[in-house]
C-alpha cells in the first residue's frame, strides 16, 4: 500500500487535486513509469477494438506503459494490445477481491504478471456505480496523455478526458464513422481541441522530448509489397469493419471464387484478415 507521502507514490498522480489517500497495488509499478491512457466505449465496434489494440501495442513497443480501466470493449482491447509488446496497468473501480467484470479475471492476472493492477479501495470493497467515475481521475492522473478511441456523448471515457484536461495533461481522440453514436464523443473532443489521432505518429510527435525505444519501427511501414491491380482494387474496398465476401463480390463485380483466391493472397501478405463466417477486414499495419 502506498500513501501520497511515500517515496514510491507515482509522481504524476501526486500532482492532481485529489490524489488517492491509499493505493493498493498488485504486480509491479514504478513511480517513474511513462504512462499513456487508452480508454473508450464498453460497447465498442470491431473498428474501435482494432484501433485500441493497435495503438496500445505500438505505444508499449515504444516503452510506454498503457493505462486503462479493465472494462469491456476499448479498455480490454488496449490491455491486450499492450501485453503483446510491453507493459500495461489496470485501475479498478472496486477492491482487488472483486475484479469487474468477472470475465476479466484471467486478463487481470496477465496484467499482474506483466504490469500492475491498482485500486484505491480496500480489498473487500465491492463495485459501486460511483466508484468508476472516481477511478477515472487515477487513470488520467497516472498518464501524460489520455487517448479516447470510441465514445458516445454520455460515455464515462469523456469523464477521463475531462479529468486529463483539468490535470494539465494531453487529450487525443480517434475519429470514427460519422453515422455511429460511438463516434460522437470523440468528434466533440476534436472540435473542442483534442488532438486527432490518425496514426501512432500523431501521438509520438507530442513526446519527442522523451527517449523512446523502437520509435522508428513503430512509425515506419513494416512491409513493402507489390500488388496487382486487382489486389489493389480489393484492398481499397476493405475497411476495419468486417464485410462479407458475398457483399464484396457484388461491390467489386467479381466471381466469389476469384475473389476468395485474391483475398487469400492478401491474407498471406498480412494486408487482409479472414474472420469467421466469411467476413474480411483490412489489416491495420
Amino acid at each position: 500500500m502506498w500513501i501520497p507521502e511515500d517515496e514510491g507514490y507515482p509522481e504524476l498522480l501526486r500532482e492532481i487535486s485529489l490524489p488517492p489517500e491509499h493505493l493498493f497495488i498488485q504486480g509491479e509499478f514504478s513511480k517513474d513509469e511513462t504512462c499513456i491512457a487508452v480508454v473508450g466505449s464498453r460497447k465498442a465496434s470491431h473498428y474501435g477494438r482494432t484501433v485500441a489494440s493497435h495503438l496500445a501495442e505500438g505505444l508499449a513497443d515504444c516503452g510506454f506503459t498503457v493505462v486503462s480501466g479493465l472494462a469491456q470493449g476499448i479498455d480490454s482491447a488496449a490491455h491486450k494490445g499492450a501485453l503483446l509488446k510491453g507493459r500495461t496497468v489496470a485501475v479498478l473501480g472496486a477492491g482487488h477481491d472483486h475484479i469487474y467484470p468477472k470475465e476479466h479475471a484471467h486478463l487481470s492476472q496477465e496484467i499482474r504478471n506483466r504490469g500492475g493492477v491498482i485500486s484505491e479501495y480496500l480489498y473487500p470493497t465491492t463495485p459501486q456505480s460511483g466508484f468508476f467515475p472516481a477511478r477515472n481521475r487515477i487513470i488520467s492522473g497516472l498518464s501524460l496523455a489520455t487517448i479516447v478511441v470510441e465514445a458516445k456523448d454520455t460515455s464515462g471515457s469523456l469523464i477521463t478526458a475531462t479529468f486529463a484536461l483539468e490535470q494539465g495533461r494531453e487529450v487525443f481522440a480517434v475519429p470514427g464513422n460519422i453515422f455511429s453514436e460511438n463516434s460522437k464523443g470523440c468528434h466533440d473532443l476534436i472540435k473542442q481541441g483534442a488532438k486527432l489521432v490518425h496514426s501512432i505518429e500523431d501521438i509520438l510527435d507530442e513526446f519527442q522530448y522523451l527517449s523512446l525505444s523502437n520509435r522508428q519501427k513503430a512509425t515506419s511501414s513494416s512491409v513493402e509489397v507489390s500488388l496487382t491491380l486487382m489486389q489493389q482494387k480489393i484492398l481499397s474496398a476493405l475497411e476495419a469493419e468486417p464485410i462479407h465476401i458475398d457483399q464484396l463480390a457484388v461491390d467489386l463485380s467479381l466471381p466469389v471464387g476469384v475473389l476468395l483466391s485474391e483475398l487469400t493472397q492478401l491474407d498471406l501478405l498480412g494486408l487482409a484478415k479472414a474472420n469467421p463466417g466469411g467476413y474480411y477486414i483490412k489489416e491495420v499495419l
